[in-house]
C-alpha cells in the first residue's frame, strides 16, 4: 500500500520526483506539467528503464515516483509492484497510454498512489491528482 502517516509529502522544500519513462516526449509532458504546480519546485530526475530505476530508488529517496506501465524491461503491475518493492516509503503515480491497461483499484492494491492516463495529462489534472490524494499542500 503507498504511504499514509498522515503527512504531506512538503510544503516548504523542493519535491524530489522521479520519472519512470521510456518515451521522450512523455517525459517532457510530465515534466511540464510539474513545473507549473508547485510553488516550491520538482526536482525531476529521469530514468528511461525500470532497471535504472531500480538503482536510483536503492541509492536516493524520492517523494514521487510517476511510473510508466509500458517499459522496456517492464510491463504492466508487475512494474509497479517493483517499483513499490523498491521504495516503500515514495508515493507512486502510474502514468499509462491506454485507460484499460490496469484499473485504480489494481494500482492502488500494487502500491501506487493514483493512476492518470497521459491523454489526460496536464497541469491542472495533475495538480488536482496531487492534492486530492493528500501529496501536496
Amino acid at each position: 500500500m503507498p504511504p499514509n502517516d498522515g503527512d504531506l509529502i512538503l510544503v516548504d522544500t523542493m519535491v524530489k520526483v522521479l520519472v519512470v519513462e521510456d518515451n521522450a516526449p512523455d517525459f517532457i509532458l510530465l515534466k511540464t506539467a510539474l513545473q507549473g504546480i508547485h510553488s516550491h519546485g520538482f526536482d525531476v530526475t529521469h530514468a528511461e528503464t525500470l532497471k535504472q530505476a531500480k538503482k536510483l530508488l536503492h541509492d536516493k529517496h524520492f517523494d514521487l515516483v510517476f511510473v510508466d506501465l509500458n517499459l522496456p524491461d517492464g510491463f504492466g503491475i508487475s512494474t509497479v509492484d517493483e517499483v513499490h518493492k523498491a521504495s516503500p516509503r515514495s508515493h507512486i503515480i502510474v502514468v499509462t497510454g491506454i485507460a484499460g491497461d490496469l484499473t485504480v483499484e489494481e494500482a492502488k492494491k500494487a502500491g501506487a498512489a493514483e493512476l492518470i492516463v497521459k491523454a489526460y495529462l496536464d497541469e491542472e489534472s495533475l495538480s488536482w491528482t496531487l492534492n486530492s490524494n493528500g501529496l501536496l499542500e
